[in-house]
Formats: C-alpha cells, sequence, structure tokens
C-alpha cells in the first residue's frame, strides 16, 4: 500500500467516526477524501443510507458494508473540529491534483525534446 494513504487514514478513519457521532455532517463529505479503499466504502456505504432515509448507525454502516465491516470506526466526538479535518483531507486531494498536473507537463516536456507528438 502507498504510504501515502496511511498518512491519512487515521483522519478519514476520524472523519467517519464523527459522522458516526453526528450524521447531519455528512453532507460536508465527499468520496474524493478518502484514499483508503475500506474508509471509501464506509463513506459510500454512510451515504446510501442517508439517501435511502435509514439512520446512520455503525451497526446499519456494518450491515450495508459487510465486507468493510471492521473499517467502521466507533462514533466519537473531538473537541478538534471537523474543519479541521476537511481542510486537511482537501489539501491532500489539492496536492494530489497538482502533482498529476505537473507529471502531465513533465510528460510533455519531454515529449517536444523527444520529438514525439
Amino acid at each position: 500500500m502507498n504510504p501515502h494513504v496511511l498518512d491519512f487514514a487515521g483522519y478519514e478513519e476520524t472523519l467517519l467516526a464523527m459522522v458516526l457521532y453526528k450524521p447531519s455532517d455528512l453532507g460536508r463529505l465527499t468520496a474524493s477524501l478518502f484514499d483508503n479503499p475500506g474508509n471509501l466504502a464506509v463513506f459510500e456505504a454512510m451515504t446510501r443510507l442517508r439517501d435511502r432515509g435509514e439512520e446512520i448507525t455503525k451497526e446499519s454502516v456494518r450491515k450495508a458494508a459487510p465486507q468493510w465491516g471492521h473499517c467502521v470506526p466507533d462514533p466519537w466526538f473531538t473537541v478538534v473540529n471537523i474543519d479541521f479535518f476537511l481542510t486537511v483531507l482537501e489539501g491532500r486531494r489539492q496536492q494530489k491534483v497538482r502533482r498529476a498536473e505537473l507529471l502531465d507537463e513533465l510528460k510533455a516536456i519531454e515529449e517536444a525534446e523527444l520529438g514525439i507528438f
């Protein structure tokens, strides 16, 4: 697994735990915030439950995503505002976008130097 994914898995898990504590915060999250496949599956299960009008609890999420049930955190509250975690993960997403742009530019430069069109 990419070490970059491991660095932020805790932030992702904390966001999910905060949503289990206060499900109304789910609308502030997007799938692009999650790199860890288990955390993404949990987020998607929460979204499906919300869309069907069902209650979002640890048990209901585990039932909605049984293969990823081990990734469902316990609901909890943290004194750190949810905005902190959103800012960190959004910053990571923006870094990934910028890195992809730079790699595309580098590829274009290399192709131009080699005369590949």
